[in-house]
C-alpha cells in the first residue's frame, strides 16, 4: 500500500472546496472529489482543514497573474487542520490526530541544486509538484494534501485560527528579519507594516531588541504600525517629509552623519515606489530585503551605485525555520491580527474586504468549526 496509517474516522469521497473557476471574481463553491488516504505518496500528510488563512496571492491567482486560464483549484496555501492520513515516510514524524501547519510546497524533486543544498534553499526547488492554492489544491476546501518536509506540529496552547498565517505571512516576516539583521538596539526600517507580514515582522523584530520604523499610506495600516510596536511614518506627505520623519526618530548616532536613517529595511508593499522608499530610508551600504512581489521592481540606480544599497530577496522559510517561529509565538506571546469568518460560503466577502483596501493584519477563514 501506499500509505502507512489512516484515521479510523470515515473519510467523505466528496467535499467542498473553493475553486478558481475565473478570473476576476470570486472563488465558486463546488463539489469535488477528495484526497484519498491511497493517493498519498510517502511525504504527504492528508489534513482535515480546521483554518484557511487569506493572502494576496491569492487575489494575484484570481486576476490571472500565475495562469493563462482559471487553474480550476482551490485557493489558499495558508493552512491549519489535523491530520487524519499518512504516507510511510510522513508516519515516521507525525501521527494521526496531530494539529498541524505547513507551508504550501507539494512534493520537491529531491535531485536538484536546491535540494541538495542547505535546508533554506529546499523551497526554491523548481521541479517540484507544485504549490498549494497556485499549481496544486489548497485549504479553501474540506481536505487538503501537506508535505511532511514542509509541515509542523502546533501546541495545544496555539490556536488553528492564530496558527494558520504563520505559514506563510508570519514565517515569510521570520526570514526576511533573519536576512535583515539588524541588531538589538539598532534600527530596521518596514515598507508596508501595517499588513499581515507587517505587523508580524515588526513584532519579531521588536521582542529580539531592534527599534522599527514602518512606513505606510493607510490609516488603518498606520494604527496597526503602532499597535504592533513601531514608529510610524506616513508616506503621503512625500518623500522629503517621510526621510526627516525618520532620520528624527533615529538621531544621529556613532558613525556621525548619515547615521541617521535604518541599518535595513525590509519591502513588504508591492506599491511602484516601494522599493525606491525602502532604500531612500536606508543609511548607506546598507541592506534592503525586498519580500514584496510585484510585476517590476524600479528603484534610482544612484541609491544602489552612488550609496552601495545592497538588496536581497527573501520568500518563506524552511521547515526548521517554521518550527523556530511556532516557538517564538507561543513563548513571545506573539500577536496574529486576524479578521475571522466563517464558512466557504464567507469567500466572497473576504473578496470584496480584500478589494476594498480596508483591512489590516490577516483574515481568516474558519472551514471546520468543530476544530476551532
Amino acid at each position: 500500500m501506499p500509505y502507512a496509517v489512516k484515521s479510523t474516522a470515515p473519510i467523505d469521497n466528496m467535499m467542498k472546496a473553493a475553486v478558481v473557476k475565473q478570473f476576476g471574481v470570486p472563488w465558486l463553491i463546488e463539489d469535488v472529489p477528495a484526497p484519498t488516504a491511497e493517493s498519498l505518496d510517502d511525504h504527504d500528510i492528508l489534513v482535515k482543514v480546521a483554518v484557511a488563512s487569506f493572502c494576496h496571492t491569492d487575489i494575484m491567482v484570481l486576476n490571472g497573474v500565475f495562469h493563462d486560464k482559471p487553474s480550476g483549484l482551490p485557493g489558499s496555501h495558508e493552512p491549519s487542520g489535523t491530520i487524519v492520513a499518512l504516507g510511510r515516510e510522513a508516519a515516521k514524524s507525525f501521527a494521526v490526530g496531530d494539529r498541524i501547519i505547513a507551508i504550501g510546497i507539494r512534493g520537491p524533486c529531491g535531485n536538484c541544486m536546491d535540494c541538495n543544498g542547505p535546508e533554506e534553499f529546499q523551497l526554491s526547488c523548481k521541479f517540484n509538484k507544485g504549490y498549494a492554492g497556485i499549481s496544486s489544491p489548497g485549504a479553501f476546501a474540506e481536505y487538503t494534501v501537506l508535505d511532511d518536509r514542509f509541515a509542523v506540529k502546533i501546541p495545544d496552547e496555539l490556536s488553528f485560527i492564530k496558527a494558520a498565517p504563520l505559514t506563510c505571512a508570519g514565517c515569510t516576516s521570520w526570514r526576511a528579519v533573519k536576512r535583515a539583521a539588524v541588531k538589538p538596539g539598532g534600527w530596521l526600517g518596514i515598507v508596508g507594516s501595517g499588513g499581515g507580514l507587517g505587523h508580524l515582522a515588526i513584532q519579531i523584530a521588536k521582542k529580539q531588541g531592534v527599534n522599527v520604523v514602518g512606513i505606510e499610506a493607510r490609516d488603518v495600516a498606520l494604527e496597526l504600525t503602532t499597535k504592533a510596536g513601531a514608529s510610524a511614518v506616513d508616506v503621503r506627505p512625500g518623500k522629503a517629509v517621510m526621510v526627516q520623519q525618520v532620520r528624527s526618530l533615529i538621531g544621529l548616532r556613532g558613525t556621525g552623519r548619515g547615521d541617521d536613517l535604518c541599518d535595513a529595511t525590509i519591502v513588504l508593499s508591492d506599491a511602484e515606489p516601494a522599493l525606491e522608499t525602502g532604500m531612500i530610508i536606508t543609511k548607506g551600504h546598507g541592506l534592503v530585503v525586498e519580500v514584496a512581489q510585484p510585476k517590476r521592481v524600479n528603484f534610482p540606480f544612484e541609491e544602489m551605485i552612488f550609496r552601495d544599497i545592497r538588496m536581497m530577496g527573501s520568500n518563506l522559510s524552511s521547515r526548521s525555520e517554521l518550527a523556530d517561529l511556532v516557538r517564538f509565538v507561543v513563548e513571545q506571546d506573539v500577536a496574529v491580527e486576524t479578521t475571522v469568518f466563517h464558512g466557504l460560503q464567507s469567500l466572497r466577502q473576504v473578496y470584496e474586504l480584500s478589494e476594498s483596501g480596508a483591512s489590516a493584519g490577516k483574515v481568516v477563514v474558519v472551514i471546520d468549526s468543530t476544530q476551532v
